[in-house]
């Protein structure tokens, strides 16, 4: 830092109301003071998070499925010295509200400064790298592929594989200073290897040989351990009865894979419909638009009992031989739809088919042909699949694609003739990334 040259931050507690025991501080690194801010002058960095929905998607590919977290993830890392003091801070002396004010200054890496996720991702991938000799191949790739931020999940084929790969991911972190704990998983024999102490907060007092393993918060995904699910719990907070409240309850569901995608679909075209209305933001609406939206607000509950296997293959299957995922798309004139499903075909000849992710989205406001928007769903299941694909890392898997409109297969097949423009680089998108037959 330039000699003299200091910043205060202001910061601010932040409650979750699922941890009401743990405040967490959070310094407001984007407060403007003279047209300046802390943030206008840091670099975000490269971004070195995985997919969120790759991470969730490899956690469902075995038997043995594990979560942890590591502890303080931005506070583990220093900032270097010359520049702390564009980190200070007010506090009172000994945080004793009746002594004098003082400065104080950080000495790692905040929660509000926009530097810290590429700071820390970065330092964690480092420590995977140069641990990889030492700690072994597996643990050095779980710290690298799966991980979101601060949360990790894995899923092992044996217990024993699992214990094996923590124990060395914990040492690898310990030897930089990190340390990974708060661990859940289905297998009771891997919870009994950890102490207590670096298990989740839940299994932490748990009989492991008779209690039942408790709900899991996973990436924002609940995972009930014990029949190893994955579902939802519907809490709803009392909103106004106005697109900004609509848009707010629709946005709380929260579903990365698209487990509830038809059922968003319904809320998402309510509010569609009042953009086509012209309503403001906070303007009141109508009856016929409250009946329809109060119908679907109370239904949502019936979500808590919707639950899907989180393994994508039963138990004792082995390694499938076979791997194929089938992508369906469909198009209406309210919305597209896409669903791609994991075919697994073993070596005794069985075979299983698992929901693997969905996607819904309105139609757009201006309408458009029904060939056109059956065209459009295509590109959405080419992305999705293509997607997935990439990030369940088979060694060899097939992408088949299912539509029932001929003209969609008539364009996608058509080698002569040239298209419109919007016809044409979606046709060419789609066999970039697929083949015609």
């Amino acid at each position: 830092a330039p000699e003299g040259k200091v910043w205060f931050l202001p910061h601010f507690q932040v409650y979750h109301p699922k941890k009401p025991d743990q405040i967490r501080v959070v310094f407001d690194c984007s407060a403007v003071f003279e047209d300046d801010s802390l943030n206008k002058h840091l670099l975000q960095g490269p971004d070195w998070m995985k997919a969120l929905v790759g991470v969730l998607t490899r956690f469902r590919k075995e038997d043995v499925a594990v979560s942890c977290d590591i502890e303080q993830m931005f506070h583990s890392f220093y900032v270097n010295e010359e520049h702390r003091d564009y980190l200070r801070f007010l506090w009172f002396q000994d945080s004793d509200i009746d002594k004098p004010i003082k400065e104080y200054r950080m000495n790692v890496h905040l929660f509000g400064a926009v530097s810290s996720p590429g700071v820390a991702n970065f330092g964690l991938t480092a420590t995977a790298k140069e641990g990889r000799e030492e700690f072994g191949k597996k643990s050095s790739e779980f710290l690298q592929e799966d991980f979101y931020v601060d949360d990790g999940l894995k899923s092992f084929p044996s217990a024993e594989d699992a214990v094996t790969t923590i124990k060395n991911a914990q040492a690898m972190c310990a030897s930089a200073n990190l340390r990974l704990h708060k661990f859940a998983s289905n297998s009771k024999q891997v919870l009994e290897s950890l102490p207590a102490e670096d298990r989740s907060k839940d299994l932490k007092d748990l009989d492991l040989r008779h209690d039942t393993l408790p709900l899991q918060r996973s990436l924002g995904t609940y995972w009930c351990i014990e029949t190893d699910t994955f579902g939802f719990k519907i809490e709803l907070k009392d909103k106004p009865c106005t697109r900004r409240g609509m848009l707010s309850t629709v946005c709380s569901v929260y579903d990365p894979l698209g487990m509830a995608a038809p059922v968003i679909l319904t809320g998402k075209q309510i509010l569609q419909d009042l953009c086509r209305d012209n309503y403001g933001w906070d303007e009141p609406v109508l009856d016929d638009i409250l009946s329809r939206w109060e119908r679907w607000r109370s239904d949502l509950f019936l979500l808590d009992k919707v639950k899907m296997p989180r393994c994508v293959k039963p138990v004792g299957f082995g390694d499938p031989v076979k791997v194929e995922i089938h992508s369906f798309s469909d198009a209406s004139d309210v919305g597209i739809g896409q669903v791609s499903y994991l075919r697994l075909a073993s070596a005794k000849g069985e075979v299983h088919v698992s929901f693997l992710m969905a996607k819904a989205r309105v139609a757009p406001l201006k309408s458009m042909s029904t060939p056109r928007m059956e065209l459009t769903a295509a590109v959405v299941s080419v992305n999705v699949a293509s997607m997935l694909s990439k990030e369940l890392c088979y060694e060899e898997i097939e992408e088949i694609y299912h539509t029932d409109s001929t003209v969609v297969l008539g364009y996608i097949n058509n080698e002569a003739r040239r298209f419109h423009t919007y016809v044409g680089n979606r046709v060419q998108y789609i066999r970039d990334r697929s083949d015609p037959k």
